[in-house]
C-alpha cells in the first residue's frame, strides 16, 4: 500500500503577530499531521518568522472513544524523588503520548506545586494561593475541565464527632508548620521522632481506619491504602488525643467535596482559556521559552501542546500571552500553560518529540493511554517530516505500525528500507545514499507499508565547474591579509591583489572589511546583494542555525529576475532543522529558473553538485595553516551565454 506523506501549508491555524511580538510576517508554515491509532493523532506545526522559528507538536486525544484514557504519571520510586519523564513510562503500560505537566519545588525532597489525583485518590492538594495555579480534572465519565481549585484538607473523626485542619497533602513545607498528610506515593515511611522534632505526633489510617496513635516513635511504614496525619508543633500532642486506635475518619477536600467523581488531576500554572475566552494570566515565567501546554475542545477532546524554544534550532519560544493566542486560534475551550524551560517534553510512541538539551528529571506527567486490547501488526505508514529530501542528509521519519483495530503498537525494531536510492535507518531519521525516484519500504512483523519518494541527488562533478577559464568575468576571494603574522601569507595576499586588480568584478568573503583589488572590489554587508547584469551575489550569515533577519533578502534574491544567483556565506552553512529545509526549498524552487551557485567559506577548495545547484566550498586563506602552496586559491568565475562557470585559480604559479 503506498501512502502520500501530508505535508502542506497549515490550513486553520492562524497566529497573529500580536501573539509572536514579531512586525515580520510568516516566511513559511508546513503541518504535519500522524494518526497515533484510536482517538489520537501529532501534528506538527513549523512557522518560520524573520526572527527565528516556531516548532510545536500538537497531540489531539478524543476522551469519547472509550479505549482512551488520561493518566496521571510520576516517579512510582515516591513522588519526593523527581524522575525523567521516559523513565516513568518505562513502569507505565499502553502510553501513546506523554507531556511534562505541573511545576515543582527544587528542593530535595521534592514535591508538585499543585494537585494530584491517580485512580480517584488524591495525593496532593492545590497550591495554598487562590486562582493563581489551576488544575485540570478529568472525572469517571471522561470529561474534562480546568478550574482553579482552593487548597486545604478536613479530616472528620467520626466516632469523635471532631474536624481537624491539615495544611495540605504531600507538600513538605516544614513538619513545623501545621498538620501535614503524608500519603504511600509520596514516601515509604514516616518521619520518625529526631531531637529536632521531640514532639512528633505520627496517626497512622488504613481503609478509613486509625490503626496507630504514635507519640515520639521511630518512622513506620505508610499503608498504600491509607495514609499519615503527622505533626510536631509545641501542641503537637493534641493530636494524639483526637484520634485513638479504632476510629473512623475521613478526609474532604475541595476536589472530594464539588468534584466527587474525579478521576484524574493534576496541577499547573495560569488558566489561559475559559469558555473559549481568554481570561487573565496570574503567574508567568518571563521572557519567550519552552512552553508545555493542555487544552480542552467543546467537543471533549483533550490537547497536549509543546513549543520549543531559547533558540534551539533558531526556535523563538513563547510567552504565556503567546500560547494563550495561539490556542485561541484553536478554537478551544479550555487551556492551562504547564511548567516550561527545560522541563517542557513531550513523548509520543516512545520517541521525545521536541527539541530538548538533555532531559531534566520532572515531578509528574499527563500520559495519553490506548487501553484496548491490541492484535498483530497490519499495518504501516510512513511520514518524512521533511517536504525536500536531499541526498546525504539525515531525513526524520514517522513510521506507525497499527493492528487491524487501528491501534497503535510499539513497532520497536521496524526495519526501512529505500531500494535503488539505497540508505540507512536509524530508528528515526533516514539517510538516502543516491538521489532519484524511489520508494520507502518499512517492515514489522508480517505489517508493510510503503510511500514513493523523490531525492534531491548529489553528482561529484559538477559539470559547471572548469579546470580552467578562458577569462574571468567575477571572482570571489577572502580577505587574508587581515591581522596575519605569517609571511607565506602575507606574500600571498600581495600576489592576490595584484592579480584581482585585472578581474573585472571581485566579491570578497571579507575577514576584516579589507578591500583587496582597489576600486573594482566589493566586501558586501550580511544581506546585501550586488547585482552585475545578469548575476546576483548575495552575502548571508550562517553562522547560527536559523537565518534571523535573512530571509526576506533571500526570498526577494531567489525570486528576481536574475540569470545568476550567487548566494555567499561567511562560514559553513551551520542551519539547522526547519530553517535548513526552508532555505533548500527557496534554492531548489529558483533553480528551476536561473542558475544557482551557493559559496561556502570553509576549510577547503571543492564542489559539488545538489540537484542542479553548484554547491562550491573556498579556503579561507587567512587561516591557512599547513603551508601548501597549492591551497591558495580564490574562486574565478566565466560567464558564457548568460551562465556562469567556475574554476579555483591557484597563487602558486
Amino acid at each position: 500500500m503506498k501512502r502520500k506523506a501530508f505535508v502542506g501549508f497549515l490550513a486553520g491555524v492562524i497566529l497573529s503577530m500580536t501573539a509572536l511580538k514579531s512586525s515580520y510576517a510568516i516566511i513559511h508554515q508546513d503541518s504535519y499531521e500522524i494518526s497515533l491509532g484510536q482517538g489520537m493523532q501529532l501534528k506538527k506545526i513549523s512557522q518560520v518568522y524573520e526572527s527565528g522559528v516556531q516548532n510545536i507538536n500538537l497531540v489531539t486525544v478524543d476522551l469519547n472513544n472509550p479505549n482512551v484514557k488520561l493518566d496521571l504519571i510520576f516517579n512510582p520510586n515516591e513522588i519526593s524523588k523527581r524522575a525523567k519523564l521516559s523513565d516513568m513510562l518505562k513502569s507505565e503500560p499502553n502510553v501513546v503520548a506523554a507531556v511534562n505537566a505541573d511545576f515543582f519545588s527544587m528542593a530535595n525532597p521534592s514535591f508538585s506545586i499543585g494537585t494530584m489525583v491517580k485512580d480517584g485518590k488524591q495525593i496532593s492538594t492545590p497550591h495554598y494561593q487562590p486562582n493563581q495555579f489551576a488544575t485540570v480534572l478529568v472525572d469517571d465519565a471522561q470529561k474534562a475541565s480546568i478550574e482553579y481549585i482552593k487548597s486545604g484538607v478536613t479530616i472528620y473523626n467520626i466516632n469523635k464527632g471532631m474536624t481537624t485542619v491539615a495544611n495540605s497533602i504531600n507538600k513538605p513545607n516544614g513538619v513545623t508548620k501545621g498538620v501535614i498528610i503524608y500519603t504511600a506515593e509520596y514516601r515509604s515511611t514516616t518521619f520518625g521522632v529526631k531531637p529536632t522534632r521531640p514532639n512528633l505526633v505520627e496517626v497512622i489510617v488504613q481503609n478509613g481506619v486509625v490503626t496507630d496513635v504514635r507519640v515520639a516513635q521511630p518512622a513506620t511504614v505508610i499503608p498504600s491504602d491509607g495514609y499519615a496525619i503527622i505533626s510536631d508543633p509545641a501542641s503537637g500532642r493534641d493530636l494524639a488525643q483526637r484520634f485513638s486506635v479504632g476510629d473512623n475518619v475521613s478526609l474532604q477536600t475541595e476536589i472530594t467535596k464539588n468534584f466527587p467523581n474525579t478521576r484524574m488531576a493534576v496541577g499547573g500554572g495560569s488558566l489561559l482559556i475559559k469558555d473559549g475566552k481568554p481570561t487573565s494570566i496570574t503567574k508567568t515565567v518571563s521572557g519567550k521559552s519552552q512552553r508545555s501546554a493542555l487544552a480542552t475542545t467543546h467537543d471533549n477532546k483533550v490537547i497536549f501542546m509543546t513549543v520549543d524554544g531559547r533558540g534551539m534550532g533558531g526556535a523563538i519560544g513563547m510567552s504565556e500571552k503567546d500560547v494563550q493566542s495561539f490556542l485561541m486560534a484553536q478554537n478551544v475551550k479550555e487551556a492551562i500553560v504547564f511548567d516550561g524551560g527545560g522541563s517542557t517534553e513531550m513523548i509520543v510512541d516512545s520517541k521525545v518529540e521536541n527539541r530538548i538539551n538533555s532531559e531534566r528529571p520532572i515531578i509528574n506527567a499527563v500520559a495519553a493511554k490506548n487501553i484496548a486490547q491490541k492484535g498483530s501488526p497490519s499495518r504501516i505508514e510512513i511520514t518524512p517530516l521533511r517536504s525536500i529530501l536531499v541526498q546525504g542528509q539525515k531525513i526524520p521519519l514517522s513510521v506507525k505500525v497499527f493492528d487491524s483495530n487501528d491501534n497503535l503498537l510499539s513497532g520497536k525494531g521496524v526495519s526501512v528500507s529505500a531500494g535503488s536510492l539505497g540508505g540507512s535507518f536509524d530508528g528515526k531519521n533516514y539517510t538516502f545514499a543516491n538521489g532519484g525516484q524511489g520508494t520507502l519500504v518499512a517492515s514489522y512483523g508480517g505489517a508493510s507499508g510503503s510511500l514513493d519518494v523523490e531525492v534531491v541527488g548529489r553528482n561529484d562533478t559538477d559539470p559547471k565547474h572548469r579546470s580552467t577559464l578562458t577569462s574571468t568575468s567575477f571572482a570571489v576571494a577572502t580577505d587574508t591579509s587581515a591581522g596575519s603574522d605569517d609571511v607565506m601569507i602575507r606574500a600571498m595576499a600581495e600576489k592576490l591583489e595584484k592579480e584581482l586588480k585585472q578581474v573585472p568584478n571581485v566579491i570578497l568573503l571579507g575577514n576584516s572589511g579589507k578591500e583587496v583589488g582597489a576600486g573594482n572590489a566589493v566586501s558586501l554587508s550580511k544581506a546585501n546583494l550586488k547585482t552585475v547584469g545578469s548575476t546576483g551575489f548575495l552575502l548571508l550569515d550562517t553562522s547560527g542555525d536559523s537565518l534571523k533577519y535573512q530571509w526576506d533578502a533571500l526570498r526577494n534574491a531567489a525570486s528576481s529576475n536574475l540569470n545568476n544567483l550567487v548566494i555567499m556565506t561567511n562560514s559553513k552553512i551551520n542551519l539547522s532543522g526547519k530553517s535548513l529545509e526552508v532555505f533548500q526549498k527557496i534554492v531548489h524552487e529558483a533553480a528551476k529558473t536561473k542558475n544557482i551557485y551557493i559559496v561556502e567559506k570553509r576549510g577547503s577548495n571543492s564542489s559539488y553538485q545538489e540537484g542542479s545547484i553548484s554547491r562550491i566550498s573556498v579556503r579561507d586563506i587567512k587561516n591557512l595553516s599547513d603551508g601548501s602552496l597549492s591551497d591558495i586559491k580564490y574562486l574565478a568565475f566565466q560567464e558564457d551565454n548568460g551562465v556562469l562557470y567556475y574554476s579555483f585559480k591557484s597563487l602558486a604559479n
